[in-house]
């Protein structure tokens, strides 16, 4: 069962690593044909924080006496702004430089999704990009379609393509042979299934520069982030449903 990921959903925040994010979110469109999109997240509460009458935010590039300020609603505000524009620039060179299409929505954390998440709600063909060491961010509801989960300080861009998938025929199987070929990459297939743990050994001495797997094959549900992060890839989980 062949599976069609139309977009690579980026999820930015302040507390992610951005550039590595994208790098690798505009390298996994190149080598499937498909479109980034990347989803910067503001915080909400920060904004109820702001409301308060005595908070404080404190500016290290000031003078002693001038470092703590009121946290102003507008200065938030501008500086979600200045931070979006930034990654707006980035994430335009890295697709630019990778040769693929790209789009960029703000989206505040707590809030109702804009319109332009629409497309996305209505569909399962994407892979969302989140940071392995962060699995869990303040997204708007989003449908369960693949999720890849990128390692800190990702590095690796050599060597084998493993799916972790019982048979050929399998999405995640597929997937992985569509990644193998454009990136001329050995495809490595191991019907294998445990914990992070289990996992790792089993996979062993290989060299992989990324592992594909059915959702079946991780125990819990934190298995994949942490595999991850153990071997230093990216891992890419699709569902065991998902196809054309």
């Amino acid at each position: 069962m062949a599976v069609s990921i139309r977009s690579v959903v980026v999820s930015l925040s302040a507390a992610t690593p951005a550039a590595d994010l994208m790098n690798l979110a505009a390298d996994i469109a190149r080598l499937i044909g498909a479109d980034v999109r990347a989803l910067y997240v503001e915080d909400a509460a920060l904004f109820d924080v702001a409301d308060l009458p005595l908070a404080r935010e404190l500016d290290p590039l000031q003078p002693p006496p001038q470092r703590w300020r009121p946290l102003a609603r507008e200065q938030l505000t501008r500086d979600f702004e200045l931070a979006a524009a930034a990654l707006r620039r980035r994430l335009a060179d890295v697709a630019t430089s990778a040769g693929v299409h790209w789009d960029f929505f703000v989206v505040r954390a707590g809030a109702q999704p804009p319109s332009a998440l629409d497309e996305l709600r209505e569909q399962r063909d994407f892979v969302l990009v989140l940071p392995a060491e962060r699995k869990m961010l303040p997204l708007p509801p989003l449908p369960a379609g693949a999720v890849l989960y990128a390692p800190a300080g990702l590095t690796r861009r050599r060597g084998d393509v493993i799916a972790l998938a019982r048979s050929a025929g399998t999405a995640a199987a597929q997937l992985a042979d569509r990644i193998a070929r454009s990136a001329q990459a050995r495809l490595i297939m191991i019907d294998a299934a445990g914990d992070a743990a289990q996992l790792q050994h089993a996979l062993g001495r290989l060299h992989e520069r990324l592992i594909v797997a059915r959702a079946g094959a991780f125990t819990d549900d934190d298995d994949a982030a942490q595999l991850a992060a153990l071997r230093r890839v990216p891992v890419i989980v699709v569902p065991e449903d998902a196809g054309a």
